[in-house]
């Protein structure tokens, strides 16, 4: 569940959302050699998003090792902005408002084309973004 002020978003939006988790998420006392494994980079231990993840260290290791080689491998694919992008429209069409705004807030800052990203958000992802 993603919140501002405790209200669930009714919009697709670029602002940071606080997150709410409909469960508990792990205590940092209580992660495990086997969990921090998982998390792949010990600074996300201070995170409750990873933290309730780290349920299930072994899907949190292949996701974050996924999700590191969408995002962060410069040796192929499209440049980053295009890769958020095509996070924000796949967030978009699955419905899930805040990993939405967390990728179109990275590719507003990689491409520098906020009103576009926020078309989007808006209207959807067959919307005309115009060329690269």
């Amino acid at each position: 569940m993603s919140t501002t002020h405790n209200t669930s978003p009714q919009v697709f939006t670029q602002e940071q959302l606080d997150w709410q988790p409909w469960i508990a998420p792990l205590q940092e006392s209580e992660l495990s050699e086997r969990h921090h494994a998982g998390l792949v980079d010990a600074a996300r231990a201070r995170s409750p998003y990873f933290r309730l993840l780290a349920r299930d260290p072994d899907t949190l290791g292949a996701r974050t090792r996924t999700d590191k080689d969408i995002f962060y491998n410069p040796d192929a694919g499209l440049p980053r902005a295009e890769r958020e992008l095509a996070a924000a429209a796949t967030s978009r069409t699955n419905g899930c408002i805040y990993c939405a705004s967390v990728h179109a807030r990275f590719a507003t800052h990689f491409s520098q084309r906020a009103a576009d990203v926020q078309r989007l958000l808006d209207e959807g992802p067959g919307s005309d973004l115009g060329p690269r």
